[in-house]
């Protein structure tokens, strides 16, 4: 089916184009073919579909925007960690305000009419999901070094090359996706691909994006994932007399770090892995001209595209569950927590002045 158009099939360049089918179902094959129990299960997918994806959008959008309020703080953004975050937050953002107007516009609105804004949205769900994955690489890589050579890893990802990177990647990914800018348009169907656009689309251009947005991000966290478990089980043997205040101290944080980040790309992981077999699998285990199969189909793809864009909105979650200074500073942010900077800065207070009322007497 490579090179033909699909119409289940769902890529990171396509989005709007997911289906031409009609709530009461009779633009299905074959229609009169499909059993009241598929034809139910259809429904219930197309229905509740726009509703997950744009509640998941809202959720993501606050998420995000706590995120970089958080990050941005004095007391943590400083770290090469933070700064990743905040770009991730940044790209997070504006893949889910993507997907927000494209399912306003395939469910709600109808006719996205001003093309420009329809090559905008469609590019920024093809550009944004990838650029969001290779900071995840990004973030794991350099957790990989902080475990690997805590010593070096100041001096290899200093705050000036890690921004440096960032933007890298954000120019690099929006280049990539140049094409999509260059054929995407408003259809009769809505805003997504002209007819004489999918041979191009749907068989070089796909192989191609498949093997950047999910082939090469997939197979680089979870080998990156696996590295650091094993070098901070090696890690925890090879310092387990050491008794220093200090070192444990700093040993601790650098835990806490790892473990927030590890907590963020095992789920990237978790979550992207099923759309990306099922994008490559689908031709291969569903023909789109048996009703019964395109149904099975459809709904599959609705859960996997579920998981997809609710990786992009879940990572403030994460962070409070497995970061405790993220959640500190969270908690200090709605004053429900003292601030012991202030606290300290009290006391040295209170002693200066205790000081000079001794010393005037």
């Amino acid at each position: 089916m490579a090179g033909t158009p699909s119409p289940f099939i769902v890529t990171t360049t396509d989005f709007l184009h997911v289906t031409g089918l009609s709530p009461n179902g009779t633009d299905i094959p074959e229609a009169q073919g499909i059993n009241v129990r598929e034809l139910l299960f259809y429904k219930i997918s197309y229905k509740m579909y726009p509703i997950t994806i744009l509640s998941l959008c809202v959720l993501g959008t606050l998420g995000n925007s706590l995120c970089l309020l958080i990050l941005s703080r004095s007391r943590i953004r400083s770290g090469s960690s933070a700064i990743v975050l905040r770009a991730l937050a940044v790209s997070d953002t504006c893949m889910v305000l993507s997907y927000f107007i494209a399912i306003m516009e395939k469910y709600y609105v109808n006719n996205l009419t001003y093309v420009a804004l329809c090559k905008i949205v469609v590019w920024g769900q093809s550009t944004f999901q990838m650029v969001s994955s290779y900071l995840v690489i990004l973030m794991t890589v350099e957790r990989f070094t902080a475990v690997t050579f805590p010593m070096k890893v100041g001096r290899i990802f200093t705050k000036k090359i890690i921004t440096a990177i960032c933007i890298t990647v954000y120019l690099i990914l929006m280049l990539i996706n140049v094409p999509v800018l260059m054929y995407c348009s408003t259809t009769p169907r809505g805003c997504g691909l002209p007819q004489d656009s999918y041979a191009f689309f749907y068989g070089k251009w796909r192989n191609f994006d498949s093997t950047i947005a999910a082939y090469i991000p997939e197979i680089a966290i979870l080998i990156l994932n696996i590295s650091i478990i094993v070098q901070l089980a090696r890690a925890t043997a090879q310092q387990k007399n050491l008794r220093q205040e200090g070192g444990a101290r700093a040993k601790k944080q650098t835990e806490q770090i790892t473990a927030m980040l590890l907590g963020v790309s095992i789920t990237y992981w978790i979550l992207n892995t099923p759309m990306a077999i099922f994008t490559t699998a689908a031709e291969y285990m569903f023909d789109h001209t048996n009703p019964h199969m395109y149904v099975r189909a459809y709904f599959m793809q609705v859960i996997c595209l579920t998981l997809m864009v609710a990786n992009n909105c879940i990572n403030f979650f994460i962070y409070c569950l497995t970061g405790k200074k993220f959640r500190d500073e969270f908690l200090t942010m709605l004053g429900c927590k003292k601030d012991k900077r202030n606290t300290s800065k009290g006391m040295a207070s209170t002693s200066t002045d205790q000081v000079t009322v001794s010393v005037a007497t």
